[in-house]
């Protein structure tokens, strides 16, 4: 998955109203981010880091600004 695809897919969730499947969606993105399996853009690896070590709480939140 791309930056853009990854963002397209948040949006997607966003626009239907955080539904249940948006939810666990977000949530496996939230672990694949705390794994290094999804890296974004808009972070550097220090910022990266900062929301790993923050937990899937954290991550999620920071995905929602």
């Amino acid at each position: 998955m791309n930056n853009k695809d990854f963002w397209e897919s948040v949006n997607a969730i966003i626009a239907e109203g955080f539904t249940p499947e948006g939810l666990q969606k977000m949530d496996e993105y939230a672990e694949q981010f705390i794994t290094g399996r999804l890296v974004y853009q808009r972070f550097s690896p220090a910022e990266q880091h900062g929301c790993a070590t923050g937990g899937p709480a954290h991550e999620t939140a920071s995905n929602h600004t």
